[in-house]
């Protein structure tokens, strides 16, 4: 595949202007877009997109689903999952244009979804079949993913290892049970993901009917208190008693650099029956990613060929 020589700019979706305390796949998104063209750059590269527990956009709590921060309030409105008076009653003053106060933003937005969710499910049958096709085609990963953030809202959003020993070890009448008891607070996080995905895909429609790409990053690694690990712990080196990691990624001391500890478990490519499964996962996050990005960047590719294996007590 020929690849054109372009030129480009890095900004990260939470780094645009907004009103509602975070840069979000809204109108400024789109201004960004036109701001591209008449520049003529060609690229837009883009950080994580993931949810995460931390503002770090590189400690994602999963390989597939969409960040819900980066929701557009306004797009709800044009969509017509909420009104245009709904926008007017929030408080702007907790918001700052020079750093994301991350807690208001939160509060906000799952406030903003809670409200989308409720006229959605007062909408007529369409939006309810088009929900159910979103589920169907992203069924690989957004069974477990809704599973796992609605165990982590009844625990207070503990990590996952510290649930009971059923929903710890993903048996699967716990999950069932789980299913039945909360049905609703599940389809909402389904809810949420379609909604993100449906602003995601007319942004990218626009930036391509533009001749703009958009450029990916995915981090190698996951985060530990992720869905990724919880449902595929045999895919990475935990102990198999506690679940616990015994090592963590990382990387040496390097030309004047200190030593990094990433805290992120390791895959566990050296068991060859995992392997072809986790073979399988990779594959799929790929595919998903080149589903959503123009191109994609690995971030700490070489991890691939060959990885550091810290003991997790190391320090420096």
């Amino acid at each position: 595949m020929e690849i054109e020589r372009s030129s480009g700019i890095l900004v990260h979706i939470s780094s645009l202007p907004s009103s509602y305390g975070i840069g979000d796949l809204g109108p400024e998104a789109y201004k960004f877009i036109d701001f591209l063209v008449e520049t003529r750059q060609k690229i837009w590269q883009i950080l994580p997109i993931t949810p995460t527990k931390f503002p770090s956009p590189y400690s994602g709590m999963s390989a597939f689903g969409g960040h819900w921060w980066l929701i557009s309030p306004e797009k709800l409105v044009e969509n017509n999952f909420l009104s245009k008076n709904d926008l007017k009653m929030i408080d702007l003053s907790k918001f700052h244009d020079d750093y994301v106060a991350y807690k208001a933003v939160r509060n906000l937005k799952e406030e903003l979804l809670g409200k989308a969710y409720e006229h959605f499910k007062m909408n007529d049958k369409e939006a309810e079949n088009k929900l159910k096709n979103f589920f169907e085609q992203q069924r690989y990963w957004i069974d477990d993913f809704t599973l796992f953030l609605t165990i982590k809202e009844q625990y207070e959003n503990g990590t996952w290892a510290d649930w009971p020993d059923s929903l710890r070890r993903h048996q699967s009448s716990a999950l069932d049970q789980i299913r039945q008891e909360q049905k609703d607070r599940i389809q909402y996080h389904i809810f949420v993901q379609y909604v993100f995905y449906q602003q995601w895909f007319e942004l990218k429609k626009y930036a391509n009917d533009r001749h703009v790409k958009i450029v990916g990053d995915m981090p190698i690694y996951i985060d530990y208190d992720s869905v990724d690990v919880w449902a595929h712990t045999d895919f990475f080196q935990l102990d198999k008693n506690t679940m616990q990691q015994t090592v963590t990624a990382g990387f040496p001391p390097d030309h004047g650099f200190p030593v990094q500890l990433w805290n992120m478990p390791i895959y566990n490519w050296n068991d060859d029956n995992v392997k072809p499964r986790l073979f399988d996962w990779w594959i799929e996050r790929l595919r998903h990613a080149l589903n959503i990005v123009d191109i994609q960047r690995i971030d700490h590719f070489r991890g691939l060929e060959s990885h550091y294996a810290i003991p997790v007590d190391t320090k420096t």
